[in-house]
Parts: C-alpha cells; structure tokens; sequence
C-alpha cells in the first residue's frame, strides 16, 4: 500500500503533484514487482490507468456482458465499477475525480 500527503492549504497544482507521483511513479512500480496481480478496490487509486485489469482481471468482459444486459443505461455508476467509462467527472477547480465535479456522460 502506498499514499501521498500535502498540507491542508495546498493549492490543486500540488494536490495533483502529490496524486500523480502515486498513480504514474508509485503504482507502476509496484505492478512491474508483481505482474498480473491486482487490488481490492477500496484500497486502490482511483485514477489508475489500467483498473479493468486491476480490479477485474479477466472477469471485466463477462462482468461488462452483464452490465450491458441489466443496466443498459448505465443508471448506477461509481468511478470504477464494470461499464463506468461512459462516464466522467468534470475537473473541479483543477482537481479531477475528487466527487465534487459534475457527473458527465462521455460522446460515443
């Protein structure tokens, strides 16, 4: 497990310096040490690129099937759940994902 800190005042530049050391230098380290594995998903960062695979592995098509088939409209969402690229938080103020931006359906 790994996490980043910045003061309570810090400005969003250094809010996403913080967040962005964990998710492009931090996380990928940790998967080149143990490839294949994956994450519980309350543990893990949220912005990480590749969180099908982390989260899902090999189940996120069958898991994406069903999603198709029982919530075609993509009614329940939550950041990384099956069929959630669809979907995006508007950046709030410079600091995207943080569930305070508006919920936006993605073009197609």
């Amino acid at each position: 497990m790994t996490s980043g800190s910045f003061s309570q005042s810090a400005t969003p530049a250094e809010v996403n310096v913080v967040r962005n050391t964990v998710t492009k230098v931090l996380v990928p380290i940790l998967k080149s040490v143990t490839p294949g594995s994956g994450t519980y998903m309350n543990e893990a960062d949220v912005r990480e690129d590749d969180w099908q695979q982390s989260f899902f592995g090999s189940h996120y098509p069958r898991l994406l099937g069903l999603k198709d088939e029982l919530d075609p409209e993509r009614i329940f969402w939550v950041k990384t759940a099956v069929g959630s690229e669809n979907w995006y938080v508007q950046d709030d103020n410079g600091l995207p994902e943080v569930g305070t931006g508006r919920l936006c359906r993605r073009s197609i």
